[in-house]
């Protein structure tokens, strides 16, 4: 975890960590912090990547020796005429970076795509030709070879990066982590760290239950009644073992209880997703 400054753009800011990516490591993260330059960097650091792609990106096959450009229509015309769910082809992306990527796309449902459509408008008002033309597929872009992951794997392992929505959703929602009245900078860095302290000591106790009961616990669920019984962890609780115990063993009866994360009908669990991609690399 990093803080920086709000006025630096994602792709600058998501640059200053790439140091500290191991090679082989799979990058997950927001499309705002992708661009086809940074695949670049990533690629000949032996990073490997998934991302959603934009209509906007500019993407290229070899033909001839020529790099011949390949369309947001020329990628639903192909769609169109297969049978296959998606398609998977090896592609350069960015205008100036040609970056070499697989590419691998869609299509939505009517229904999905006007729920898509709605979104956006709402969002950005009125909507361009790239925005209209693409509102009808999923693109994605990685760097992981075929053999490894499929494209049905690359599209299940993306779905991960949701449950880092997750965690932020609770911190704002639940730990109202970015309600902040105005004070000096001082004051307010103090007030971030016993925030972030907070929020670790929360994460910890989580992990502990999820250890100890062997259950996949909701970090939402947990959390809401984490803070709703805070008051009763004073400072007579934490300076003695036992009580600290009995008060953790209180919580994780309730979380057993209530607390279990439950999935969509016909949803993958994380485990699963992990699990099979782990095994289809080795």
């Amino acid at each position: 975890m990093s803080l920086g400054s709000g006025l630096e753009s994602d792709v600058v800011a998501g640059a200053y960590e790439i140091d500290k990516v191991p090679a082989k490591a799979l990058l997950i993260r927001d499309l705002g912090y992708f661009s086809p330059k940074t695949f670049k960097d990533l690629s000949s650091r032996n990073i490997y990547f998934i991302s959603r792609a934009k209509t906007q990106w500019h993407f290229y096959v070899m033909k001839d020796g020529k790099y011949i450009r390949f369309t947001t229509q020329d990628i639903i015309n192909k769609l169109n005429s297969q049978t296959e769910k998606y398609i998977d082809i090896e592609v350069f992306a960015g205008k100036g970076a040609k970056t070499p990527v697989r590419l691998i796309a869609n299509l939505l449902t009517e229904d999905q795509k006007m729920k898509r459509l709605k979104k956006k408008k709402n969002n950005l008002g009125k909507l361009g030709k790239d925005v209209l033309e693409g509102a009808g597929i999923n693109l994605f872009v990685t760097s992981i070879e075929k053999e490894k992951c499929d494209a049905s794997a690359v599209y299940n392992l993306y779905t991960l990066r949701w449950q880092i929505e997750l965690i932020f959703k609770t911190w704002k929602s639940i730990l109202k982590l970015h309600k902040i009245h105005p004070m000096n900078a001082i004051r307010l860095e103090c007030i971030i760290l016993v925030r972030f302290l907070w929020i670790m000591l929360n994460w910890s106790v989580l992990k502990l239950l999820q250890e100890e009961t062997k259950k996949e616990i909701s970090l939402h669920k947990f959390t809401h009644t984490f803070i709703s019984r805070r008051r009763i962890l004073n400072a007579t609780i934490l300076q003695n073992e036992k009580l600290l115990f009995e008060w953790i063993c209180k919580l994780g009866g309730i979380s057993v209880k209530h607390h279990t994360k439950e999935y969509k009908k016909g949803s993958t669990k994380h485990e699963e997703i992990l699990s099979k991609c782990f095994y289809k690399t080795i």
